[in-house]
């Protein structure tokens, strides 16, 4: 539970990798797939655009900061392959743009489609059978206390980014 990595890609994009989670990265297709667990992605400013596919959420990125964190009902089960109609998705920004869009059905099979916007300090959630919610977080606490932050040693890219996201978020409070 403890483990961690972080991957550097050729555009200087990081990527830090929180434990038991399973990810792919596509770098010619520029696409990032979290299947389970948690992602951190750290985008160099103007850099190329990235898409980010967890549980039913779709998402793009340029230079951005944030994080993906994906559940499944069937979590510590061992079984065959994971629905993503089945997970919960979490993606958060902190600091930087994102644009994306999430499916969901709801309980009487029918399904809907939810476009959204997300800045720093803001989330979506989207769990199975729900409409996807967009909610506020407090960027400050993220970055004490979650290990895809605290549990390595170097920073993340676009400081001065953060440091106003950080700011606005505390002038807001």
């Amino acid at each position: 539970t403890e483990s961690r990595a972080e991957l550097e890609f050729t555009d200087l994009t990081l990527a830090r990798i929180g434990a038991n989670s399973i990810f792919t990265f596509d770098a010619q297709a520029r696409s990032l797939n979290c299947e389970r667990g948690a992602v951190l992605f750290s985008k160099p400013t103007n850099s190329g655009r990235v898409e980010i596919r967890s549980g039913a959420v779709t998402a793009a990125i340029t230079g951005s900061t944030g994080f993906v964190s994906t559940t499944h009902k069937s979590a510590g089960k061992k079984r065959g392959p994971v629905n993503p109609a089945e997970a919960t998705t979490m993606l958060g920004m902190l600091e930087g743009k994102l644009h994306g869009n999430s499916s969901w059905t709801d309980n009487r099979g029918n399904s809907h489609s939810f476009k959204f916007s997300l800045g720093a300090g803001e989330m979506l959630i989207a769990e199975p059978g729900r409409p996807p919610a967009v909610v506020q977080f407090d960027i400050p606490k993220f970055l004490r206390t979650s290990p895809l932050i605290t549990g390595f040693k170097g920073e993340l890219l676009n400081p001065r980014d953060m440091q106003r996201a950080v700011a606005a978020y505390q002038t807001d409070q």
